[in-house]
């Protein structure tokens, strides 16, 4: 048999060479790649069956009902859950890191040849070898260094501080979001409320323009003065529709549903609202609060805490640094007596670049300290300033309201006169009545505009003051609407209102006229000609204010005296100390009288009841019961 040499094999580094330019040619291959349109059109039906999913109860929806959804439903406020959890990990992580660090090796390593060496010192030189060819090996060790602990407590800290920062980021965005919703929800309301009477008012004005377009030339002047009068109207009831029917697909946006979708709101526009006269708390007791509660205010704490660790840290790396170590250590080499051992030590460490960088980091982290100080004082009277206005705001829109009220009573009531008066066969009268009519629409949505506004600003007053509609967000995880808006419901009609202190717990119907409100309009009477002075004497004779009772709803009374004309009502009630007594006002002509009742009540019943525990001294007047004019 011939002897055939064996073949030369390619030295290694040559293979790894060879090896790392496949590698880097695969690597320069890579290319992005492109979506396809069936990929496309799967990812696009996935998405609208994302959204169908979200349906809603087939019921009337509340505000509460509606704010629960839209909180819970909202993917911002998902986004900033998602964030709390990580931090909430980050903090687990930091404190894992406070601990010792323990680490445990074992493998196998071996090699083409022995690893020998050469005695110089004998006779004759003899190779001998210090360790196999193949071992196996294993460690397991533990290391503690005292000032990495130091950097990781106060590492701690700051997570838990950025934690809380989360935490109230999330309360400003439900702030956020929660006014947003409640103005959808609101004008979404007003929409549902005018849609049907919008279209049809519209319709019948435009049939009349254009009944009036082709005869305008023989109009009179009056008749153009009216027609360009609804031509305005019209075009201003358009403005409102279209404002409407954004306000809905806004709200189901915010629930997270389709904008096409079909759903009604349970709206109440004659629930009660807060009289902002009845407010007992002074202004800087609100601020108080404020300062106390307000998310941005704490959140502000939370980073000046924060700024505070970051300076201690900074402190501690100007120390050296400390180490302990133990390790238990095993190798299966043949040439020692002891394959198994344990060791310990300790080492002192410092890094010498770190004092020369030590005063500049501590004038940063001061200057920044400085600014954020500079920022939180900054914050605190911007959260002032926002307080008052929104205080004064809620106040004008709740003045707004009242004039509004009177301003639609007066609308309604000339446009039912001139019904009366006009023929509805489309005569000549016919397009006078549809100026009426749209006069008073306008009238209402501006009334119910106004309580909009209202309501909102009371909102606004609230959210300034730092109060959240939940007290728990660990509510909106648990994805029950039912739970969720119950608990919105008493933080909206009891917990918010309490912290404001009113001091009559009844509050004012919101489509109740209340004579004494003041009106952000003045009524002035202004009169032509030089008055006499016998008429100029009789503007003494109107009331500055009437004393009835803050609710308008109350039907009968308990009534001590009746007076006819101011100066005998003044004498009567300043004789008998009964001046802060409620009246009502009563004309007959030129006639003015005063009923001055000892209290109101709602009906006859709860007034009879009242008349049983009247006091003694109401007696000598000879109280009855009256309903009130």
């Amino acid at each position: 048999m011939k002897f055939r040499p064996p073949k030369k094999r390619p030295p290694l580094h040559k293979k790894l060479i060879v090896l790392t330019l496949i590698l880097t040619a695969f690597g320069c291959i890579v290319r992005p790649d492109k979506i396809s349109q069936q990929q496309a059109s799967l990812n696009a039906q996935q998405y609208i069956s994302n959204i169908d999913n979200n349906q809603l109860p087939d019921k009337y929806l509340s505000l509460y009902e509606v704010l629960a959804i839209g909180l819970t439903r909202n993917l911002e406020q998902r986004a900033q859950r998602m964030k709390i959890g990580l931090s909430t990990h980050q903090t687990d992580l930091s404190r894992i890191e406070m601990l010792p660090v323990a680490a445990a090796t074992a493998g196998f390593q071996s090699r083409n040849n022995f690893n020998g060496i050469i005695s110089s010192r004998g006779g004759t030189l003899v190779d001998s070898t210090t360790q196999d060819s193949s071992d196996q090996f294993g460690e397991l060790s533990l290391t503690w260094n005292i000032l990495d602990f130091g950097v990781s407590y106060y590492k701690a800290k700051q997570n838990l501080n950025d934690k809380k920062v989360f935490e109230e980021i999330q309360r400003i965005s439900i702030h956020q979001l929660s006014q947003d919703i409640e103005t959808a929800f609101w004008y979404a309301a007003m929409q549902q409320h005018f849609d049907h009477t919008l279209k049809s008012e519209i319709s019948a004005a435009n049939e009349v323009l254009q009944v009036k377009e082709n005869s305008h030339k023989n109009a009179s002047t009056s008749e153009l003065e009216t027609l360009i009068e609804m031509q305005r109207l019209v075009t201003q009831l358009r403005q409102f529709k279209s404002k409407l029917d954004q306000s809905k697909t806004r709200l189901s946006q915010f629930m997270g549903v389709q904008p096409d979708l079909e759903y009604h709101l349970a709206t109440d526009f004659s629930q009660v609202i807060l009289n902002p006269e009845e407010i007992k708390a002074e202004h800087r007791v609100l601020l108080h609060k404020a300062f106390s509660l307000h998310p941005e205010i704490k959140k502000s704490f939370y980073e000046n805490k924060n700024s505070e660790h970051e300076l201690k840290k900074a402190w501690l790396r100007f120390f050296p640094g400390v180490e302990f170590n133990t390790s238990y250590q095993y190798l299966n080499e043949n040439t020692l007596n002891h394959k198994q051992w344990g060791n310990w030590g300790s080492q002192i460490s410092w890094n010498l670049i770190e004092l020369l960088q030590m005063p500049s980091r501590i004038r940063l982290i001061k200057g920044k300290q400085q600014i954020k100080d500079l920022e939180t004082m900054a914050l605190s009277l911007t959260i002032a300033a926002k307080l008052y206005i929104t205080e004064q705001q809620y106040l004008n829109h709740y003045a707004t309201h009242q004039y509004q009220l009177r301003n639609a009573l007066l609308h309604n009531k000339l446009k039912e006169r001139f019904s009366k008066k006009a023929n509805l066969n489309k005569n000549s009268q016919y397009y006078r009545l549809i100026n009426y009519r749209l006069k008073a629409l306008v009238a209402d949505i501006e009334k119910y505009a106004a309580f909009t506004e209202m309501k909102l600003s009371l909102s606004r007053l609230y959210m300034a003051i730092g109060l959240d509609l939940i007290p728990d967000l660990d509510l909106i995880l648990e994805r029950d609407f039912d739970l969720l808006a119950d608990t919105i419901r008493i933080q909206m009609q009891e917990t918010q209102p309490s912290v404001i202190n009113f001091i009559n717990p009844e509050f004012v119907n919101a489509n109740t006229l209340v004579p004494n409100a003041k009106s952000p309009f003045p009524q002035r009477f202004t009169r032509y000609g030089k008055p006499s002075k016998k008429r100029q004497k009789m503007v003494h004779y109107t009331p500055p204010s009437n004393r009835v009772l803050g609710t308008g709803e109350h039907t009968y009374g308990i009534q001590l005296l009746m007076a006819r004309g101011w100066y005998q009502y003044n004498s009567r009630v300043t004789f008998n100390g009964i001046k802060d007594l409620p009246y009502r006002i009563r004309r007959d002509g030129y006639r003015t009288y005063y009923h001055v009742y000892y209290k109101t009540f709602p009906d006859r019943q709860s007034a009879v009841q009242g008349l049983t525990v009247i006091p003694d001294f109401y007696k000598i007047f000879n109280p009855k019961i009256a309903k009130l004019p």
